[in-house]
């Protein structure tokens, strides 16, 4: 994560925030930096389905280091 960070830094990037209404759906290449937010409000929070679908061959081993 400190990689990501600093490299975030480095190419002056802000960061973008999806908030999507309902029925809404978002598809983003795998490497797209991304996260979480903070909940502000738990009443308004709403459950979600990721699915990570590649070839063997793009697979991208996350133990190795950057």
């Amino acid at each position: 994560m400190a990689f990501l960070k600093r490299r975030v830094k480095e190419l002056d990037l802000e960061p973008r925030h999806f908030l999507p209404k309902k029925g809404d759906i978002l598809v983003w290449h795998g490497a797209l930096v991304h996260t979480g937010t903070k909940i502000n409000d738990q009443r308004r929070t709403r459950e979600s389905l990721v699915g990570h679908f590649t070839s063997v061959a793009n697979h991208y081993d996350s133990t190795r280091t950057m």
